[in-house]
């Protein structure tokens, strides 16, 4: 198995095509609600995919990010982008002690091998170097990506 690489993204390394062979899919069965004020675990199965236009979608909206100057990373697979990862430009929050964590994908086949962990960290790294306190994530409700964010050491 070839090794895989983490580059700082920028236009050099990232086109509009970089998506065309990322899979996004995700199954899920059990997702976390706020029901009665306390959040609780649901059966509520549906499945997440990006399709070709939303892919290059995707792609464009990260070429913007890289115009504007957003920080983030990219991991390759046999020159095949299979992660990506970046924090907004602006510092929100009343105090401004938030950088907002924008996008963190890892293509459905390389997920559980460590890529995902590598590029928070990566990031967290980057966010330190801003003077803010936290990184804001607003993310996907399935119990797994909520398991992944906590395992990262992430809080609600």
């Amino acid at each position: 198995m070839k090794e895989i690489s983490f580059e700082k993204l920028e236009s050099g390394n990232f086109n509009i095509y970089s998506l065309d062979q990322f899979n996004r899919y995700q199954e899920t069965l059990v997702n976390l609600r706020l029901v009665n004020g306390s959040y609780i675990y649901v059966d509520e199965p549906f499945v997440e995919t990006w399709n070709a236009t939303q892919l290059r979608e995707k792609a464009q909206n990260i070429l913007n990010a890289i115009a504007l100057g957003c920080i983030g990373f990219i991991a390759k697979y046999n020159k095949q982008v299979i992660g990506f990862a970046y924090l907004g430009h602006k510092i929100l929050g009343s105090e401004k002690q938030y950088i907002d964590l924008i996008m963190f994908h890892v293509s459905n086949e390389f997920r559980n091998k460590g890529i995902g962990k590598r590029m928070f960290n990566l990031i967290c790294d980057e966010a330190r170097k801003l003077p803010v306190k936290k990184i804001y994530i607003s993310s996907n409700s399935a119990k797994e990506t909520q398991e992944a964010y906590r395992a990262l050491g992430c809080i609600l």
